[in-house]
């Protein structure tokens, strides 16, 4: 009798077990997979933030060699004036943005809102590094 109750326990109760611990492995698999797409995401914004900084600090070192020792011959006085300046920010602005895949400028998207700040704060930042250290 108390075997045939064992039975009947785990004949009711198995379809129920099997219900409960399905929709546990499901939900398992669904929180994995959601952590591996936003991973995956982030490192791919990451990546194009890396990617982004490179193609900038290349642009910006290519103008300093090119066009920057030019724009100074020319001016007579040897320092580049502020309309120059502007001229040298949107001639790298329109060389990096060329340069730039729009799949990279949206992966980058997820981490940063305005991509072209993030151009321009890194160009600035270039350019001083470029600069040679103001005599004290």
């Amino acid at each position: 009798m108390e075997g045939s109750f064992v039975t009947d326990l785990i004949t009711t109760a198995a379809p129920y077990a099997a219900s409960i611990i399905t929709g546990l492995v499901s939900w398992g698999l669904y929180e994995i997979s959601k952590y591996v797409r936003s991973k995956t995401k982030n490192e791919l914004a990451l990546t194009a933030l890396e990617q982004i900084s490179a193609t900038v600090e290349t642009t910006v070192k290519d103008l300093q060699q090119t066009l920057v020792p030019a724009i100074k011959q020319a001016a007579a006085d040897g320092v580049i004036s502020g309309q120059d300046a502007a001229h040298l920010r949107a001639t790298a602005v329109s060389k990096i943005k060329a340069q730039l895949q729009p799949k990279l400028i949206k992966n980058a998207e997820v981490l940063i809102s305005d991509v072209d700040a993030l151009i321009n704060a890194l160009i600035e930042k270039n350019v001083l590094e470029l600069k040679p250290p103001a005599a004290v």
